[in-house]
């Protein structure tokens, strides 16, 4: 490093390790012949972290479809004749509620993926 480079980093930023977290990092910075404070920048800065919204978002969307497979589950049960009634019910009805059901499972797992930067 230029010494107009260390004259620039006069802020001093302390984290907690134990001992063998230290010694970890120590060795992983050795391994790259770049100081522990170069390895803790390069790490760092060329992580983007995920905000707790897309955390919340992700959570949230995975509680639906939860709830999407509980639902799809009670249909497939209507489907088969499992419930008291269930003769009563459109077998056409519940058969196409059981395919919107499986579409935005499907659906969901997209938003999911788009959320996590998989596509």
């Amino acid at each position: 490093m230029s010494n107009s480079t260390q004259r620039k980093m006069v802020k001093t930023i302390q984290v907690r390790a134990t001992i063998e977290e230290k010694a970890n990092l120590k060795s992983r910075a050795d391994a790259f012949g770049i100081s522990l404070g170069q390895l803790v920048r390069d790490t760092i800065f060329r992580t983007q972290p995920k905000s707790v919204t897309d955390q919340k978002s992700i959570c949230a969307l995975a509680n639906a479809r939860a709830e999407l497979g509980r639902v799809g589950g009670l249909l497939k049960g209507l489907l088969v004749g499992t419930f008291p009634n269930s003769h009563q019910f459109d077998k056409g009805y519940a058969q196409d509620l059981l395919r919107q059901v499986e579409a935005a499972q499907i659906d969901v797992v997209a938003a999911v993926k788009t959320l996590v930067g998989k596509s």
